[in-house]
């Protein structure tokens, strides 16, 4: 079964590490919940709790040979 996932780096001031959500068996639950954490940031950006310095996520999906593999926008 194919399995799908999300990354979500968030660019704070310094280095951090991308969050990399569980694999799931659909690419519309991994979207869902990149969306999710998406949305939240956006709502610390409203209320002035957390900065914006470009944060950015993408999904993945995994290859039969185990590897992760980005899923471009525009295949969506």
């Amino acid at each position: 079964m194919t399995k799908f996932r999300f990354t979500f780096d968030p660019q704070f001031q310094g280095d951090a590490e991308p969050f990399v959500g569980d694999a799931v068996n659909s690419l519309e639950e991994a979207e869902g919940q990149m969306n999710l954490i998406a949305n939240y940031t956006l709502l610390l950006h409203r209320e002035a709790l957390m900065h914006d310095y470009s944060n950015y996520g993408f999904l993945e999906k995994r290859e039969p040979d185990g590897l992760w593999q980005i899923i471009e926008e525009d295949a969506l």
